[in-house]
């Protein structure tokens, strides 16, 4: 038998590797050609808050008009309204097992119900303080949501409030979620922006946010940036090191909605009627999509990153593809 050299055989790892790339399409920007792919209209108010199941099948979408709807994401087909808030809905979120929609209201309840059914399984009392958003733990065993005086967070499974994270005397507004689920970000509407330790109820750090009204907040998917927008700018951040990787000023109206692509590549923005979207490392901005007659107020992308959802004040959800 004949025995290769070291040297051939190490170059034929390389040679495969250089064929694997050759072989991939190389495209800088996926995003680069986009169509408007559906509209899906229903609601009666404006649109203030989405979610998309981890199988891609399901998007909810919570409004002004008290409900929330659940609908098929492939098809567009309304599979159900859910009604029983007395207020706007300002957050949603769906567990990552697909069984649990959670809602938070103005009304001042968090709601948490069966995404198949539809039906209510709890209703939990946040006692006089109106919901502003809501953040499921990544392994969905908890649930922390933001009122106007104070930060909570509860046990899914029993609806039990576990612990409060201190009152909200800066405007507290919005949360997220680390992917490993070991801490979680609180940003203020006066531009403060801490990390938290859900599970001990501890403060963590501070990041020294230049912004002011802090309205959008997102973990990149590897949990390598965080990124807030605010009236003036989009910020990434370092969770780790604490450090302020990048920032650019893309709108003149303020930043109310953020997604990141489930790759980390893309960051999606959106400002008025106006969504841009950005490539995260770079911070050069990519493109535009203008559909929307009135404020985008929601953004998320599908979890195989073809598809990007945008929910506003002119009522509709509007799907966006690559193409």
């Amino acid at each position: 038998s004949k025995t290769r050299s070291p040297d051939a055989q190490k170059s034929k790892p390389l040679l495969g590797l250089i064929a694997n790339f050759l072989s991939k399409p190389f495209s800088p920007n996926p995003w680069e050609k986009v169509k408007l792919y559906r509209t899906l209209s229903g609601h009666r108010g404006a649109v203030r808050a989405m979610a998309i199941s981890s199988d891609g099948q399901r998007l909810a979408s919570g409004s002004d008009d008290t409900t929330i709807k659940v609908w098929v994401l492939p098809t567009g087909r309304l599979q159900h309204t859910l009604s029983g808030h007395t207020h706007r809905i300002t957050g949603i979120g769906i567990s990552p097992d697909g069984q649990r929609l959670a809602s938070g209201s103005y009304d001042q309840t968090i709601k948490l119900w069966s995404l198949d059914s539809g039906d209510v399984v709890n209703t939990l009392i946040t006692r006089s303080d109106r919901v502003r958003d809501i953040a499921f733990s990544p392994n969905g065993q908890m649930l922390v949501s933001i009122g106007e005086r104070d930060i909570k967070v509860w046990a899914v499974r029993t609806g039990k409030l576990l612990r409060s994270l201190g009152g909200s005397s800066d405007g507290v507004r919005l949360v997220a979620f680390h992917p490993d689920g070991h801490i979680c970000a609180i940003a203020s509407l006066n531009g403060s922006l801490e990390l938290w330790n859900p599970h001990i109820g501890r403060r963590m750090s501070r990041l020294p946010s230049q912004s002011s009204g802090i309205a959008s907040l997102v973990f990149s998917p590897d949990g390598e940036m965080l990124a807030c927008g605010s009236s003036r700018a989009i910020e990434l951040w370092n969770p780790n090191s604490g450090k302020r990787l990048r920032a650019f000023s893309p709108h003149s109206n303020g930043v109310v909605a953020l997604a990141f692509s489930p790759d980390g590549e893309i960051l999606a923005s959106a400002s008025g009627t106006m969504i841009e979207l950005w490539n995260a490392q770079s911070g050069k901005r990519l493109g535009k999509l203008v559909g929307h007659s009135q404020a985008v107020r929601a953004l998320v992308f599908s979890r195989d990153g073809d598809m990007l959802v945008s929910g506003g004040s002119d009522r509709k959800i509007k799907v966006w593809q690559s193409v």
